[in-house]
């Protein structure tokens, strides 16, 4: 049995940073600006791809929304419990045994080479499941090639997400925000480059966008790699003498990290279920959706925010302070629920010159003009449920910054359960698009319901993820 004592002494200077100032709205909006960035990477990148895709094809654009969150489902259990080292991390900073910050994170990325070369194997295989969903024929050849180069790439974004706690749980978001924008601006180049092939380079279209996406993802990790060890990282953290892998260290990630991981992957799998709902209506509501779910995730950014409460409420237990976890809690829903209403008010008042900017070249007037119609209405039940939407998230990141993950796993299977049949029922009956959208509207308010409530028990004012020491 593993002892949940830790014996060892800590071998570095822990006066080396500066502790992190816990619950105050200076210190959230400090981290949360830079974390808005970071947090965007994968969501910019897929905005990217699509943004170009819808200029090349309209097929292309609405392959590219669809195969790009099943590749994402796929992963993000791995990419899910890879990034639970944010939460180790922020917890042994608060503690003041950062001897230990780097040895988590490189068992996240242990972890990530691994799974890595499973979404390789898999990749192929799980293509072929594409064309069971009913969507047109021309649409499965481009979901395919798409999801299968992104999964043969799968190491890269998993990779990152371990890097990304070091910087995070850290508090250190400005850095992890510039390796952001480096992999931002080469993702959109080669996007560019690759999808319509000037000059001397290959117009690959579909496949271009999906190449660009992990060559972009790839140059991020090795930045991120390169800065963690760097010899202020290695003499303050010890990031490479801390490479060795430790198993009691990786049990307990995996103990934590795993359901955050396959909650992730629950509910990313149930939006792809509504995705693919979407798809059998036909290609222009598709596309519509896609375009406004982009739209949604550039106007409320949201992750961010939540990612400053996860390593506040971190490091605050790691202090063994649960009243300053809370603080920073509440002042963070503050700060989302006033970044939401201002979003909402963007996508009422203007839908029209964002959704024109999607317009494909190769689509009809009167395409264009139905597709901006059907947009608004998107447009408008994004804005009505990203007033409830500002709590789930940052209660999300409330608990799993304590280390609740088990709890915020059982929600979110029930929800996602009774969602995901809601769809299937709703597939059987021929539901409009509008319908559809109405089950996700109060999908989401269900789900900060629930969040809100197990917050407010206060079980999680007692959790910490990280093993005791004999000061305890």
């Amino acid at each position: 049995m593993v002892s949940d004592i830790d014996h060892s002494v800590p071998s570095l200077d822990a006066t080396t940073d500066a502790p992190l100032e816990l619950g105050s709205y200076r210190s959230l909006i400090s981290l949360a600006v830079p974390a808005i960035i970071a947090s965007t990477g994968n969501a910019v990148m897929q905005f990217i791809d699509g943004l170009l895709l819808s200029r090349y094809s309209q097929t292309a654009m609405a392959a590219q929304g669809s195969a790009g969150i099943m590749a994402w489902a796929a992963m993000l259990l791995f990419v899910g419990t890879a990034a639970y080292a944010d939460a180790f991390v922020a917890q042994y900073q608060g503690a003041g045994r950062r001897h230990r910050v780097a040895e988590v994170v490189w068992q996240a990325l242990w972890f990530s080479l691994a799974c890595g070369l499973i979404l390789a194997v898999v990749a192929s295989p799980l293509s072929l499941l594409f064309a069971y969903v009913g969507h047109d024929p021309t649409l499965v050849t481009g979901e395919q090639l798409y999801f299968k180069i992104i999964l043969w790439g799968g190491v890269f974004p998993i990779a990152f997400a371990a890097l990304a706690g070091f910087f995070l749980g850290r508090g250190d978001n400005r850095t992890l925000m510039v390796v952001e924008l480096i992999a931002q601006v080469l993702n959109g180049v080669l996007d560019w480059l690759l999808i319509y092939g000037p000059g001397p380079f290959p117009e690959w279209g579909l496949a271009g966008a999906a190449i660009a996406t992990v060559a972009a993802q790839a140059v991020g990790v090795a930045v991120a790699l390169v800065i963690f060890l760097s010899r202020r990282h290695r003499r303050t953290y010890g990031s490479w003498r801390g490479r060795r892998l430790d198993l009691s260290l990786m049990g307990r990630l995996m103990r934590y990290g795993l359901p955050n991981g396959i909650r992730g992957m629950v509910e990313v799998f149930g939006w792809a279920a509504f995705m693919q709902v979407v798809g059998r209506l036909g290609v222009e509501e598709l596309s519509v959706t896609n375009i406004s779910w982009r739209l949604s995730g550039l106007v409320f950014p949201l992750w961010g925010i939540s990612l400053a409460v996860t390593t506040q409420v971190g490091q605050a237990q790691g202090r063994g302070e649960p009243d300053l976890a809370a603080l920073a809690t509440w002042r963070g829903l503050s700060i989302a629920q006033v970044a939401m209403m201002l979003g909402a008010g963007v996508l009422v008042a203007w839908p029209e010159p964002m959704l024109r900017i999607f317009m494909p070249s190769d689509m009809s007037p009167a395409e264009v003009a139905r597709t901006i119609s059907t947009g608004v209405v998107l447009l408008r039940f994004i804005a009505a449920y990203c007033l409830v939407d500002a709590i789930n998230l940052i209660m999300m990141g409330a608990l799993a910054g304590a280390g609740d993950t088990k709890a915020m796993l059982a929600i979110s299977t029930i929800l996602f359960s009774g969602f995901v049949a809601a769809m299937l029922i709703m597939a059987y009956v021929g539901a409009s698009l509008y319908a559809l959208w109405a089950a996700l509207t109060i999908q989401v308010a269900l789900m900060a319901a629930a969040f809100l409530g197990r917050f407010l028990t206060g079980h999680w004012r007692s959790m910490r993820v990280i093993e005791q020491t004999l000061q305890d």
